[in-house]
């Protein structure tokens, strides 16, 4: 049997895109009563940003160390405070907001969302049996969109290794890239993406 790597279904480019972000989250909220979950490069947090997003009082924000890659152990720790603060409600949607770390971590705690174990479990192929609840993805990096993919990188350190979270159910639903004074201005490049998809981009 052919296997075809579905892309992101949604995209908004160009001036305003981030503007359609509202609109589209009232469609995931009108489908599912759970709050969204934003995940925003910590370079944001302290910033102007958050009162530009559509987040409403029941959603959570999570301020994502970019710093070093996404390790395992920083998926658990992510994983476990939103977990506890859904307390078994499925989100409308996850938001990741910022560069490939961001989008990475977000996808990879969608998954730990509705799979058990933890993230090391899922570090091949075809590990995950059950799809991570909606994602939308703004990146905000040069190169970031490649990011909407199917895979989440992250990094092993006890194993010294590095592997995704690689599932055909597995990638962004919509996505948004756009201009504007609110990106991140550093660039970085960009490897391991030509297999990758993801659900959405802004």
């Amino acid at each position: 049997m052919y296997r075809n790597a579905k892309n992101v279904g949604y995209y908004m480019i160009g001036s305003g895109s981030l503007s359609q972000l509202g609109d589209l989250l009232g469609v995931r909220r009108a489908a599912v009563k759970g709050p969204a979950v934003f995940f925003l490069d910590h370079f944001f947090e302290g910033k102007d940003l958050i009162a530009k997003l559509p987040v409403e009082s029941k959603d959570m924000v999570v301020y994502v160390d970019s710093t070093d890659e996404p390790t395992t152990d920083s998926i658990d720790g992510y994983s476990d405070k939103v977990k506890a603060y859904l307390n078994g409600v499925v989100p409308c949607a996850m938001v990741a907001f910022g560069g490939g770390c961001v989008l990475d971590t977000c996808k990879c705690v969608g998954n730990l969302l509705t799979n058990p174990g933890k993230a090391e479990n899922y570090q091949g192929w075809e590990l995950v049996k059950n799809p991570a609840p909606y994602k939308i993805a703004v990146p905000t990096l040069s190169g970031t969109g490649s990011e909407t993919s199917r895979t989440g990188i992250i990094c092993n350190e006890a194993k010294e290794h590095q592997a995704g979270h690689e599932q055909r159910l597995y990638h962004v639903r919509a996505g948004a890239a756009r201009p504007g004074p609110d990106r991140q201005r550093a660039a970085q490049p960009v490897f391991l993406h030509g297999y990758r998809h993801l659900h959405a981009l802004l």
